[in-house]
């Protein structure tokens, strides 16, 4: 769950304090994109199209780090979603998502 209320004071400091720098999207600790990891990317994908959060994509990434450390490395996948459909169908369909990896 986001905490909208919080996020938007944070963004709204952010532009005070870097007024030429833009969203771009957010991060998340783990290896699975699940339900709740789209309710997000969906929250980003309304702050992206809000002029004054100076979007500079027109859909957010997603970073996706995984801390578990497997073979002694830290695994950071950046995604993103290629086509917007339908919630449902979305859930149904994690391939819509284009991953790759940093590193």
């Amino acid at each position: 769950m986001t905490d909208t209320e919080f996020t938007e004071r944070m963004l709204k400091f952010h532009r005070k304090v870097n007024p030429k720098e833009g969203l771009v999207g957010f991060y998340k600790t783990g290896s699975v994109l699940d339900e709740a990891t789209l309710n997000i990317y969906q929250y980003y994908l309304q702050l992206l199209q809000d002029p004054k959060n100076k979007g500079l994509l027109s859909q957010p990434l997603l970073f996706l780090i995984d801390p578990t450390m497997q073979a002694n490395r830290l695994s950071i996948k950046v995604s993103f979603l290629v086509s917007m459909q339908k919630k449902a169908r979305l859930l149904a369909k994690m391939s819509n998502f284009l991953s790759f990896p940093l590193g």
